[in-house]
């Protein structure tokens, strides 16, 4: 019984780190997805890489996107929807819209609640881009990406993002991209509630 106080202390430092670990953990989430420019629904930061330690803004970058790269080399650009209920979206790119860049340019989607995980799907589709095979453009160069749950019926489906049957992230990565994403002045065209 003599030892019980150390025990009950080494106990408490445990659990309080833990906590206090979980907690950081949580903060520095919310702050990568809050932080940044808002346009058209996405969130960004052309500054997200460029992030010196010690910061708020440096640890939140090192969690969500270890090894990211400096606006020169890439920028990544986030938005939250909900999948549940048969909700459906599309992402409408104009011929002249699509992200300037010298490399490529996707779209991952990630489960909208932590740890934010790929969806698993039948498709086995993680990702939309400009590279994906099959993927299909409209005559007049616009492209049509659809957001949902379920397997659409009447598009190709080459331009389905399989969505989780809940909340969502989508991510947009532009690698290389042109001066108007390094600058700021570039946004995705939204997210937007959609029939097909």
């Amino acid at each position: 019984m003599k030892n019980t106080p150390w025990l009950i202390l080494i106990a408490g430092i445990v659990v309080g780190g833990l906590v206090g670990y979980k907690a950081a953990d949580i903060g520095t989430s919310l702050y990568f997805v809050e932080s940044g420019i808002e346009k058209n629904g996405w969130r960004y930061s052309t500054e997200w890489g460029a992030a010196a330690p010690p910061s708020l803004n440096a640890a939140a970058f090192a969690k969500h996107a270890m090894f990211g790269n400096t606006a020169e080399e890439a920028v990544y650009y986030i938005t939250f929807a909900d999948g549940s209920a048969g909700n459906k979206f599309v992402i409408h790119f104009d011929a002249d819209d699509f992200p300037q860049v010298s490399a490529f340019w996707s779209i991952t989607m990630y489960h909208g609640d932590l740890p934010y995980n790929l969806v698993d799907n039948s498709a086995d589709r993680y990702v939309v881009s400009d590279r994906t095979p099959g993927i299909k453009f409209d005559n007049d160069g616009s492209l049509d990406i659809w957001v949902q749950h379920q397997e659409p019926r009447t598009v190709q489906l080459a331009n389905w993002l399989p969505a989780p049957d809940g909340p969502m992230m989508l991510a947009l990565r532009t690698y290389g991209p042109g001066e108007t994403i390094r600058e700021g002045r570039y946004a995705p065209p939204p997210l937007t509630p959609a029939n097909n």
